[in-house]
């Protein structure tokens, strides 16, 4: 018995599914389609973090001695030469493993690479950490063990969850637009300004050297709390103008030109009832993904603002500031910072400063985006006019248009670029 004509329960191509996937909206997916390819689609992930273990794991047995002897290999070129490579290795390392296995898993040899990948993750690194008695992650097998099969289910229910994809999205999105800080530099001037007169202000140093690291990350955290709360605020404004902005059924077909909806626009007015931009109520799932990837996505661009502007503050202080400049301002003796029981050559006061003068550069930026028109051409539409795009798909996907049986339509008319939301 053939199924009914008017079952709605999406059967997508592998192509729509990736697609969601790659948009950030997997809550637009069914549960079936999202447990769809899991071992594949948590294997880049899972191999990275395995990387990074493996790294941690080879630092502590560089470094996991008694402290003469420490402080003897410290002093050696080699030992320190072998350190900076393990923390550079830190830092690009597991990026270009994650990007490798995601290119290859798919591939012939995927199924063997999924597997190997879980069982160095689940079995591999405990058995060599306790065989090589380094006990970084456990004292007892055992219990290593255990831990290691949560990590690994944790990240398989993570992914079903669909919190890799919306971060994933929203981190690539994040880089994107830092290109456009040179657009709006002439904005950003002003600001440079004034954070440049707070930095170069005495008590801001004596503070950072007077209080202790805790007490910083509390002042960071108050700060984030309220970019946090204005960013919650603004993208329920900005939801609210996006389901207002999708009634207009003449975009609905452009909107999706570049995606896998492009030319089955006509089978969702069949099963919508009201042209080729009729909206089907969205589910509260899908209100949340779609919110979620708004904020998610504004977050990390003040993120990454935050994390530029504290390197260039870092690297400011390292070239106008001598260590006696550093002691006149702050009243106390320049005190290097430690990382990883290491001492790093940088003082533990210019962090403290760079670190919240650059949360306020931050904080700044979410204000900016929100009300300054330059700032939201540039970082705030460009989110606006994707989510209108990922609508306008899951509208197709809910409908028939999505069935592999579905007719396939072509529109009358070529067409047009997206055009940029108003108001």
């Amino acid at each position: 018995m053939s199924a009914p004509d008017d079952v709605t329960e999406p059967d997508p191509r592998p192509a729509d599914m990736l697609w969601f996937l790659a948009g950030g909206l997997p809550w637009i997916l069914s549960p079936r389609d999202r447990l769809r390819s899991m071992g594949s689609r948590t294997t880049p992930f899972l191999s990275s973090m395995l990387v990074v273990a493996l790294l941690l794991w080879v630092i502590a047995l560089l470094f996991d001695v008694p402290e003469a002897e420490l402080d003897r290999r410290l002093q050696e070129t080699g030992w320190l030469l072998a350190l900076l490579g393990c923390t550079l290795a830190l830092a690009v390392l597991p990026i270009v493993t994650g990007f490798a296995v995601d290119r290859h898993v798919d591939g012939p040899a995927g199924q063997s690479l999924v597997v190997a990948t879980y069982i160095g993750a689940a079995v591999g690194l405990p058995v060599l950490d306790v065989a090589t008695g380094s006990r970084l992650y456990g004292q007892s097998l055992w219990p290593t063990l255990m831990w290691s099969v949560v990590g690994c289910a944790l990240v398989v229910a993570l992914t079903y969850a669909g919190i890799g994809s919306i971060l994933a999205w929203s981190a690539k999105f994040a880089l994107s637009r830092l290109g456009a800080v040179g657009a709006t530099g002439g904005r950003m001037l002003p600001l440079l300004m004034i954070v440049v007169v707070i930095y170069f202000t005495g008590e801001l140093w004596q503070w950072a050297a007077g209080v202790n690291r805790t007490r910083v990350w509390m002042a960071i955290g108050v700060l984030a709390v309220v970019a946090l709360g204005f960013i919650a605020a603004t993208t329920r404004d900005e939801f609210e103008r996006i389901l207002d902005l999708r009634e207009d059924s003449d975009r609905h077909r452009d909107l999706l030109v570049g995606t896998p909806f492009e030319h089955r626009t006509g089978s969702s007015a069949d099963v919508a009832g009201g042209g080729p931009g009729a909206a089907i109520p969205l589910r509260r799932s899908e209100q949340l993904n779609l919110q979620g990837k708004l904020m998610v996505a504004q977050t990390l661009q003040a993120v990454a603002i935050t994390v530029a502007t504290f390197i260039f503050f870092l690297i400011l202080g390292g070239v106008m500031l001598p260590d006696g400049i550093v002691e006149t301002w702050s009243g106390a003796p320049v005190v290097d910072t430690v990382w990883l029981g290491v001492p790093i050559p940088v003082p533990q006061a210019g962090i403290n400063v760079a670190l919240f003068v650059a949360v306020l550069a931050g904080l700044n930026f979410v204000v900016s985006a929100r009300s300054d028109p330059e700032y939201r051409e540039h970082y705030l539409d460009p989110l606006v006019i994707d989510v209108l795009i990922g609508l306008a798909a899951r509208n197709v996907y809910r409908g028939a248009g999505a069935r592999p049986d579905a007719p396939q339509s072509t529109p009358e008319t070529p067409p047009g670029p997206a055009p940029e939301p108003t108001g």
